[in-house]
């Protein structure tokens, strides 16, 4: 009989799939209403920094913790692929987005060979390198590359250096405070950023099919 764990990592994997994708419609959504995307970005960080907060076992006496220089970096970096992401979602189909943005496990995986010492397998690089050709496809670098793919595809070079860096500092924190660390951290980097650009009701634009 097969064991109940990998089922259990390919639902969470799927859920957290699924959640990404909903939440980058819904950004579209908005950017295409008006709204700028570090708005977006800095509203997804602190709703969900807001809720899940206790859930995640952060409490204040232990907030001193998030000075540590590599929880900042990593948030950074979430932080930028978000923001990228969603400007590459004002100006280019959600599919060629996501087609640019595989790059990010082809660079999480140079990164975690190259600095973390990962074993690396013929199989993986060979599906990677394939992944990657499909990228090039939907990028087409030259003069057919637009600016919103031009985010795209530093969205995911930043999403896969997020990815190599998560991957170092599993030994350091338990997964609950790194996810907790990089809502409470990618709130404050994009306060700024998020009060600035606050959408006022007219600004809105819904759009109307003819």
């Amino acid at each position: 009989m097969q064991s109940p764990a990998p089922l259990t990592v390919l639902g969470l994997v799927a859920l957290a799939t699924t959640a990404i994708v909903c939440g980058d419609t819904a950004g579209k959504l908005l950017t295409g209403a008006g709204v700028q995307p570090l708005f977006v970005a800095w509203s997804r960080f602190a709703l969900a920094a807001l809720l899940l907060f206790w859930m995640l076992g952060l409490r204040p006496t232990g907030l001193g913790r998030l000075l540590d220089w590599r929880l900042i970096l990593r948030a950074a970096l979430i932080v930028g692929a978000i923001a990228s992401i969603l400007t590459a979602l004002r100006t280019e189909p959600i599919a060629n987005v996501f087609g640019a943005f595989f790059i990010g496990p082809i660079v999480a995986y140079v990164l975690s060979a190259l600095l973390l010492g990962e074993r690396v397998s013929w199989a993986r690089t060979v599906m990677l390198a394939l992944g990657f050709a499909g990228v090039l496809l939907v990028v087409r670098p030259g003069g057919e590359m637009g600016t919103g793919m031009i985010f795209a595809v530093l969205a995911g070079t930043l999403y896969g250096s997020y990815l190599a860096a998560t991957r170092w500092l599993t030994a350091f924190y338990p997964p609950p405070f790194l996810l907790g660390s990089q809502l409470l951290i990618g709130a404050v980097l994009l306060l700024p950023a998020g009060l600035a650009s606050i959408p006022a009701s007219t600004d809105l634009r819904v759009s109307r099919s003819p």
